[in-house]
């Protein structure tokens, strides 16, 4: 006999997931889970009422079919701005939005439920979509096109595994129009899985960078796997062993979203929705996909085995690149402890993505004694959000600090007050920038004057914010740079010596320490360290240098606008003109301006007025 053919058919599919569901669940869980059961209720409603049918759910997630295209569309419009009301009353407490895709396409029913392409390719469009926002492909676009009311956005072609595809959105009264980014070299589409889903956090010290931050704006070429400096991490559903089918299943769901919530406290990773883990156990998805169809670096997988009243939990970190396990972590436990024990081996694989996946294993906040994770965890993000160059963040990452001091009196924060004043009067929200500059110079002294505070960062301190609001001279500041690194050195150190050396014309020694800093950190979120590197090896000509350092990472989403400026600059150089266009292009249409940028002014004379003369050159030809 032959194989029994498989039951394939065509059909629309419409995928949905609630926005950043994990960061409500770790905010306040009861009320979000009350909120999104009402939320679906009303989605399930609509469903059924636009002839659709539910035939998948994933915590957070629903993916229906419908036979008609229109009805599809119909259903997603009406939900959204249903939603949108709802969300813009003042009374409601927990505001959930959620992304819609559609697509039709071919696929393979398997009882109740479907898989293939036309599903995968929804899902994608879905993680595309905006916030509040429904995203089509074309083959839905073509439908219903001219039988509604609608207008659409042409995002361009898109790539997920072997099928391209045009995405449109659906144009909302509480919609933005999104501009279709060129990607580059080829002018081809960037990838749709994570163009909008990475917004790395663009980062540099005030010292060398002008007040802007910068959201991903960037393209890649969809031949790629996209990059990004933010490692990105897919929890993959419990398996368990020694339960009945439905406590399984309640106990992988809860500890896949415990986990997933967990490691999404930490800004420094990219961790996917549940609806991803579902999709991709599911369709029994090798890593290779994985990291094809959802540009992901690590996986964590874990397994639970019960006998009577005895379990043991089982968790490993997987990095897909090297195809090795990276970490592992295993814990025997009596049944009545399983929730304790679940919620310290979460804590114990976000210690491990913290330090050896992360940029924190050579930063200064591992020498701060938190009493928590918890708080050791809001550190860290603290410094993510201090690095944003914009007013917002900047109330925000000072309020993270207050609270921080708040929970821990014991602990010496002078330092941080410091550098928080430093970003302050950086960003010019200053009221009375003297008195500001005397206040550091008090919090610095008073770090220094505590033994247990950090004494290489206190020497870096100095030496930066000496030089840049104190007016100390550049030898005084050179001291305090040489006298910080006789310490036990960390990446944070070497990047601020480095930014004193740079910034007093000591630039190989500047580069040697930035080398240095980029070598002690697994993953330079949003191209920090590499960010200034470049810009050292710029500023002394070591043209091929940053050719090896940044041609690798070049079409990262969230490349930095500095370093694809400087990347248009060689290309030209080197005769690429379409190439450099491609790179002067995206650069532009993520905030670069070449009159704010204070490092050009500290270019040598000559290198400065060949890079206005090619850039102007440059921007002339588009």
């Amino acid at each position: 006999m032959g194989e029994k053919r498989l039951n394939r058919k065509v059909t629309v599919i419409f995928a949905t997931d609630v926005v950043g569901y994990s960061k409500h669940v770790e905010d306040n869980e009861s009320l979000t889970i009350k909120t999104y059961s009402v939320r679906e209720t009303v989605l399930l409603k609509l469903i059924g009422d636009f002839q659709g049918r539910v035939f998948n759910t994933g915590g957070d997630s629903v993916l229906a079919e419908f036979s008609s295209a229109v009805d599809a569309v119909e259903c997603a419009a009406t939900f959204q701005m249903r939603m949108t009301e709802i969300n813009n009353k003042p009374d409601t407490e927990c505001r959930l939005e959620f992304r819609v895709g559609i697509n039709m396409g071919d696929v393979i029913q398997k009882n109740e439920n479907l898989l293939g392409d036309g599903v995968n390719i929804a899902a994608r469009l879905e993680a595309f979509a905006q916030h509040s926002g429904v995203c089509i492909s074309k083959s839905v676009y073509d439908l219903v096109a001219t039988k509604t009311d609608f207008s659409f956005n042409d995002l361009g072609i898109q790539r997920v595994k072997d099928n391209k595809f045009h995405a449109f959105d659906l144009v909302l009264p509480h919609t933005n129009k999104r501009v279709p980014s060129i990607a580059a070299g080829k002018k081809t589409p960037m990838l749709l899985a994570f163009a909008f889903l990475v917004f790395g956090i663009i980062v540099s010290a005030t010292f060398l960078m002008p007040k802007n931050d910068y959201s991903d704006g960037g393209s890649i070429d969809a031949d790629k796997v996209p990059i990004s400096s933010f490692p990105v991490v897919l929890v993959m559903p419990l398996r368990t062993s020694g339960l009945s089918k439905d406590q399984s299943s309640e106990l992988a769901k809860g500890f896949t979203e415990s986990m997933i919530t967990t490691l999404a406290s930490y800004d420094g990773v990219t961790v996917l929705s549940s609806s991803t883990s579902y999709h991709a156990q599911k369709s029994e998805m090798l890593d290779e996909e994985i990291k094809r169809e959802f540009g992901v670096d690590h996986v964590i997988r874990g397994s639970m085995q019960i006998i009577g009243q005895k379990g043991r939990l089982n968790l490993e970190i997987t990095d897909i690149d090297l195809g090795t396990v990276t970490g592992t972590k295993q814990k025997d436990f009596d049944i009545n402890d399983i929730f304790e024990v679940q919620d310290q081996l979460s804590y114990e694989i976000l210690q491990e993505m913290q330090i050896n996946v992360g940029n924190s294993g050579s930063a200064t906040a591992s020498k701060i004694p938190f009493d928590s994770m918890e708080d050791y965890t809001a550190f860290l993000n603290w410094r993510i959000e201090w690095r944003k160059e914009n007013e917002e963040s900047y109330f925000k990452s000072l309020s993270m600090l207050e609270e921080l001091d708040r929970k821990n009196p014991e602990l010496s924060m002078s330092i941080w007050f410091a550098w928080q004043l430093f970003k302050k009067t950086g960003l010019g929200l200053s009221a009375d920038p003297e008195a500001d500059s005397l206040e550091m110079s008090e919090l610095i002294n008073k770090s220094f004057a505590n033994p247990n505070s950090d004494q290489s960062m206190n020497y870096a301190a100095r030496a930066l914010i000496g030089l840049n609001r104190l007016q100390r001279s550049c030898e005084d500041s050179i001291k305090d740079a040489d006298k910080a690194l006789e310490y036990p050195t960390t990446a944070d150190i070497l990047m601020i010596t480095g930014y004193v050396y740079n910034g007093c014309g000591k630039l190989q020694k500047g580069i040697a320490a930035t080398r240095r800093a980029l070598r002690l950190t697994p993953n330079d979120s949003s191209w920090f360290i590499t960010r200034n590197l470049v810009l050292a090896l710029f500023m002394n000509r070591q043209f091929e240098e940053i050719a090896e350092l940044v041609n690798a990472k070049i079409d990262a989403t969230d490349m930095h606008p500095d370093i694809l400026i400087i990347w248009a600059y060689l290309k030209f150089k080197n005769g690429d003109k379409k190439e450099a266009e491609s790179y002067w292009e995206r650069a532009t249409n993520i905030g670069f301006e070449l009159d704010k940028r204070r490092w050009v002014s500290q270019l040598p004379k000559d290198l400065k007025k060949d890079l206005e003369t090619t850039l102007t050159t440059v921007s002339n030809s588009l």
